[in-house]
């Protein structure tokens, strides 16, 4: 199965010294996701917690569930120090929205400028943030993938 560090290790594979535009924005995009499929991983290990493969269709149908745009919103929502989580997992959370604003530009914006430069250090930015999720205590994790993956109820 595929990692975030699978991701990452192709994001620097494409910024290597003759990397042209497309591999930097390819390799911003593949940053990103590096990030976001590390929250879907979690959050289907919290979901579903059998490693037997018994669940592997449900395991699969709750690593899809997360949406971008929830997970970047609920990302913005945990920086806020009411809803306690640790600076590990805050830091993660601001990361996460900056990468997911870059990738976007990466892929949508033709105008916007990136060097390999800029894609080398939100890669060390990305590997920081995973280290940093990973720091943090266990039920945080749990309680922060929860926060990021669940769509909020509409009142």
């Amino acid at each position: 199965m595929i990692t975030a560090a699978d991701y990452l290790a192709t994001a620097k594979r494409l910024i290597s010294a003759d990397a042209t535009e497309v591999d930097v924005r390819r390799a911003v995009s593949s940053t990103y996701y590096a990030l976001f499929h590390h929250v879907c991983r979690q959050f289907s290990q919290v979901v579903i917690r059998s490693s037997d493969g018994k669940f592997t269709r449900a395991w699969l149908q709750a690593y899809r569930y997360l949406d971008h745009g929830t997970a970047k919103n609920q990302c913005i929502q945990a920086k806020d120090p009411s809803r306690g989580f640790s600076s590990e997992l805050l830091k993660f959370a601001l990361v996460f929205e900056q990468m997911q604003q870059r990738r976007e530009s990466a892929d949508y914006n033709p105008a916007a400028n990136m060097t390999a430069l800029d894609a080398y250090a939100w890669i060390v930015s990305v590997e920081q943030a995973i280290a940093d999720f990973e720091k943090a205590p266990a039920d945080q994790q749990r309680a922060f993938v929860l926060f990021v993956g669940l769509k909020p109820k509409k009142r």
